[in-house]
């Protein structure tokens, strides 16, 4: 094996060259080292195909010329393979190239894992991909899960991925960032004492409105009835019941973490308003609480001939927000060829990148 000082090279970039093509990220990123990026050969010692996060750990020499070993973060395994991998992308005993980003702690062996290049020799990215780099990759072998609907939808009905915004249309960061919410006294206090290693996600745990309304996981719009539409959130598993037809919320609803949803057609538009939520630590952005006064509309309408959805949604919580709802904006394509497995979220998977066990 080649010692670590010939194979490890060093770059210094600008966090922008990754976040170019990393809306696939949904987690933070505060434990590494974003503006550093190292590479490494070794030997793959373990592979673990899951979510929310897939990890590995390869043996390398270390700079005394002793074997060490790295752990590895990678995507989920629904985002991987999306990507082109397969629990069989990686496995023990191969010899494999990785470049990444290290873990801030000194004591930790650890990499935010950009690509690798194993036994296939491909480049196989997990977060970050540049657009020219997807569309090299897919070039004369499209990704079905890729391809455009071939007939729009014309009720709302579809499998729905967020649609990807590039350059000046791209947000700089999460829509309910903190720095961007108009926060009461006890939303500043709630702030004050953020942890990123609180997130909810790392106990399994799904988000609630209106940090599902555009999630980085497909969803799906399906009719049961004319009196009952489902909206499935493949993050997590989450299916969500709109209630149609109604103009009033009923009487004695009980509280859920996805509140009561009750929804109505004006003109070409899908108006979907939701209360009775229960308390959720994150529930308005990351580190912002959301409270059982919170209510949340959806406007939701089909351009391009069904084949784009665009949702205009508000939030009002008078306990952590002040002011008028505050707004934002959407959209999704329509991608029917989509799969919508399973979210299996392995606990020791979620915490691994904080353990580093």
């Amino acid at each position: 094996m080649l010692s670590m000082n010939s194979k490890i090279s060093i770059l210094v970039v600008l966090v922008s060259a990754f976040a170019a093509g990393n809306a696939d990220a949904h987690h933070s990123r505060s434990n590494y080292n974003m503006d550093e990026v190292l590479e490494y050969d070794g030997t793959v010692v373990e592979f673990k195909w899951s979510n929310p996060h897939a990890f590995a750990v390869i043996e390398v020499v270390d700079e005394t010329g002793q074997p060490t070993r790295l752990l590895l973060e990678m995507n989920s395994k629904i985002i991987l393979s999306s990507m082109g991998w397969s629990g069989d992308t990686l496995a023990v005993g191969d010899t494999i190239h990785v470049s990444g980003n290290p873990d801030k702690r000194a004591d930790r062996k650890q990499l935010f894992v950009a690509y690798v290049i194993g036994r296939s020799g491909e480049r196989m990215w997990s977060f970050g991909r540049p657009p020219e780099e997807r569309a090299r990759q897919e070039k004369g072998n499209p990704n079905p899960l890729h391809m455009p609907a071939a007939v729009g939808s014309t009720d709302f009905s579809g499998i729905w991925n967020r649609a990807r915004v590039r350059g000046e249309d791209r947000p700089r960061r999460d829509p309910f960032a903190p720095a961007d919410l108009p926060l009461t006294e006890k939303g500043k206090a709630a702030v004050a004492e953020f942890d990123p290693n609180d997130d909810p996600s790392f106990e399994c745990l799904s988000a609630t409105l209106p940090r599902t309304i555009v999630p980085v996981l497909p969803i799906q719009f399906t009719w049961v009835s004319d009196d009952l539409l489902t909206i499935r959130y493949q993050s997590h598993n989450v299916v969500r019941e709109v209630h149609m037809g109604k103009s009033s919320f009923p009487a004695n609803v009980s509280p859920g973490p996805m509140g009561y949803s009750i929804g109505r057609m004006e003109e070409n538009e899908l108006v979907i308003d939701s209360k009775y939520f229960t308390y959720d630590r994150w529930g308005n952005g990351r580190g912002v609480p959301s409270g059982e006064q919170k209510e949340v509309q959806e406007r939701y309408s089909l351009t391009d001939d069904g084949k784009v959805l665009s949702v205009t949604y508000t939030v009002a919580d008078p306990e952590y927000l002040t002011g008028v709802p505050v707004e934002q904006h959407g959209r999704f394509v329509l991608r029917n060829n989509m799969v919508m497995t399973d979210y299996d979220c392995d606990p020791d998977a979620a915490t691994r990148h904080l353990t580093g066990q």
